[in-house]
């Protein structure tokens, strides 16, 4: 857990840098999070491959690191409750893809999924 506390740290680090050029500043929380949340997303894409290249080790390390780095983010909404504000932002007249999905995506705060955001956007549509 060691190794995946300073990988975050260090890919805070470096958006810091990144975002401000050459005086760090700190990321606001939002941005934080979105640091963690590719971090996962990483490491998922790292299980995909493990499984297919048959280490089970890896895998599982790769899982315990998921697991300690979500305890940082925050609670996903259930599928139920993305429903419910992907159905009030069409009410609201956003008819096209995309236009929901970004009014969707900016209310969720990313909490969910955009994989998922999308498919229940897709079936909302009727696409």
């Amino acid at each position: 857990m060691v190794q995946a506390l300073r990988l975050v740290l260090t890919e805070i680090h470096n958006r810091e840098i990144q975002t401000s050029g050459a005086q760090k500043t700190n990321l606001r929380e939002e941005e934080v999070v979105n640091v963690l949340r590719r971090e996962v997303k990483k490491r998922k894409e790292a299980i995909l491959l493990f499984k297919q290249g048959g280490r089970e080790d890896l895998v599982q390390r790769e899982e315990a690191e998921i697991a300690f780095l979500e305890v940082y983010l925050p609670k996903a909404l259930e599928t139920g409750e993305i429903q419910e504000i992907v159905e009030a932002v069409i009410r609201e007249g956003k008819k096209d893809f995309g236009g929901v999905m970004k009014e969707v995506m900016t209310r969720l705060g990313g909490r969910a999924d955009g994989r998922l955001v999308a498919g229940l956007v897709k079936k909302s549509l009727g696409s």
